[in-house]
């Protein structure tokens, strides 16, 4: 996890320091619920409006980060791809944004508040409620939706700004994932059953 905030930096070196400690739920709890605090977003969503504007707040942490396609998940398992781009400044979803509306739109078509969770590049979950912050209830509950973009309408994929990449632990997307290790074995190695790896 990539912070850029000294802060944080600062904070998530002492919660690695316990993390060593036996194993506490309670802390890893507290843990969970710090790191999804500090990257959760909420933001306006207006049925009517094919634009969404990411909270600048979002944009100062991990615009850097940002590719111009995401997938935005709920708990129902509907996912909808987004463009991710910039206009005056701004970070917003753009294009299949709109598709989000016609699946959870309340009955008056007001909208209400999204409540926008950052996993890991590329990757959001998102909660939708109406304008008194009860659940909007998705039309696809039952038959999860996916909505993916054509690539020749829109472009490849990119970063949205010309930056340094800030380093990332290991992670990976599980959609995208090779991982290759050799190993060269000893007689030791064969004849006691253990493989020791030296850094």
């Amino acid at each position: 996890m990539a912070f850029n905030n000294p802060f944080l930096m600062h904070h998530a070196v002492f919660l690695n320091t316990d993390a060593a400690k036996p194993n506490n739920k309670e802390h890893d709890n507290f843990i969970d619920d710090f790191f999804t605090a500090m990257r959760t977003y909420r933001m306006e969503f207006d049925a009517e409006n094919v634009l969404a504007n990411l909270p600048s707040l979002f944009t100062q942490e991990f615009g850097s980060q940002m590719h111009k396609y995401n997938i935005l998940v709920n708990h129902y398992g509907n996912r909808f791809e987004v463009v991710l781009e910039k206009h005056n400044g701004v970070l917003c979803f753009t294009h299949g944004w709109s598709q989000i509306s016609n699946c959870y739109v309340d009955n008056h078509g007001k909208g209400g508040w999204v409540s926008l969770t950052y996993i890991r590049p590329r990757l959001f979950v998102f909660i939708l409620k109406d304008r008194c912050y009860e659940n909007l209830i998705g039309r696809h509950i039952h038959n999860p939706a996916y909505f993916n973009l054509a690539r020749e309408l829109f472009g490849p994929d990119k970063y949205l700004e010309k930056v340094t990449r800030i380093a990332l632990p290991y992670c990976h997307d599980e959609s995208n994932f090779a991982h290759i290790f050799i190993v060269t074995l000893t007689p030791s190695d064969v004849a006691s059953g253990f493989l020791l790896r030296f850094s």
